[in-house]
């Protein structure tokens, strides 16, 4: 069982934005697999899973941008109805809290990203219950 870790980055909320930030991230040579926007009043918090964090987040930092990269659990699923369901209220029997979670397709399947609250503890659960989860090599 391994972790992933996302790119996360703070934005103002203006215009133009997150088009600096993912030009910056292509210019790294960096492919976007994933990402979520949460906002706040004067900022947005873009989370990214890419299959080069390294280039990107070294390039955004030389940029002046805040940037961190925080673990999280990627957890593959079947891209059907009720996918997301299955895996979801399993982890709620399991005891694991999701934080918050976005998904993306990948190949045939999806792949459902989650910060959680307690990440061994999660890890042992979703292990025990036979899931499997993947590092960002394996997303590349």
């Amino acid at each position: 069982m391994s972790t992933a870790k996302q790119l996360v980055v703070m934005v103002e909320n203006r215009v133009g934005r997150l088009a600096e930030v993912t030009g910056i991230i292509g210019e790294a040579g960096s492919n976007i697999l994933g990402f979520s926007i949460a906002e706040g009043e004067n900022f947005g918090i873009v989370r990214f899973m890419l299959d080069d964090l390294g280039s990107a987040y070294r390039l955004l930092k030389e940029r002046g941008h805040t940037v961190s990269c925080t673990d999280v659990l990627a957890i593959p699923m079947e891209d059907r109805p009720g996918g997301l369901h299955e895996v979801s209220s399993r982890c709620g029997e399991l005891g694991v809290n999701i934080v918050y979670a976005y998904a993306f397709r990948i190949g045939e399947g999806a792949v459902l990203v989650m910060k959680v609250d307690d990440l061994q503890k999660s890890l042992r659960a979703l292990k025990g219950a036979g899931f499997t989860t993947l590092s960002n090599d394996d997303l590349s």
